[in-house]
């Protein structure tokens, strides 16, 4: 087998690349789930909040942006990671886009609501 520069490789090696590469995209994937259950729960909250004019919860609620904030950070370091070190193809680079769009829609809107 060669690898992408023309000289002799293992197959393990590139056993071991794809499962990496193959790990980061699920990792990518979880990011993505968490921030977006974070933020049905973070709404229902603001709902409650609001209807119930708890002003405590939505001091917490504005407060708990900065973790959205945070894990919008790191979905994008993971998806400019991927993008850098495993030039994606179709698919992949779909997704990966698709994940930074999310993350800055729901920042951006988090951010416009508060």
């Amino acid at each position: 087998m060669e690898t992408p520069s023309g000289t002799p490789g293992h197959a393990a090696d590139a056993v071991h690349i794809s499962r990496r590469y193959d790990q980061d995209l699920e990792q990518l994937r979880e990011r993505i789930l968490a921030m977006g259950g974070n933020l049905v729960g973070m709404i229902k909250e603001t709902m409650r909040a609001l209807l119930e004019r708890d002003s405590a919860a939505a001091r917490r609620m504005i407060e708990y942006d900065h973790e959205i904030n945070r894990q919008e950070v790191m979905i994008d370091e993971l998806s400019l990671n991927i993008i850098a070190l495993r030039q994606p193809a179709a698919r992949d680079l779909r997704f990966i886009t698709l994940a930074l769009k999310v993350s800055f829609d729901v920042g951006t809107n988090l951010d416009m609501a508060n």
